[in-house]
């Protein structure tokens, strides 16, 4: 199951809006032996325009925004 969330930042005039999603306890490989979390980050200009789009898997602990 994954989390979405998002938040915006900045003033009117240069206001960026954060999307996320992260899925926890991905299987890396089939053995199914090291478990990751996918992360995945879209970053919007005002218009809104897509200005950042990355994605990565890590193995340390991934806090949501709130906590």
């Amino acid at each position: 199951m994954s989390e979405h969330g998002e938040w915006t930042e900045g003033p009117a005039g240069q206001r960026v809006t954060y999307h996320y999603r992260l899925v926890r306890q991905v299987p890396l490989s089939g053995a199914r032996r090291h478990w990751v979390t996918f992360v995945e980050v879209w970053i919007y200009d005002r218009q809104p325009e897509l200005r950042y789009h990355n994605s990565w898997v890590t193995d340390l602990a991934v806090p949501t925004r709130s906590g």
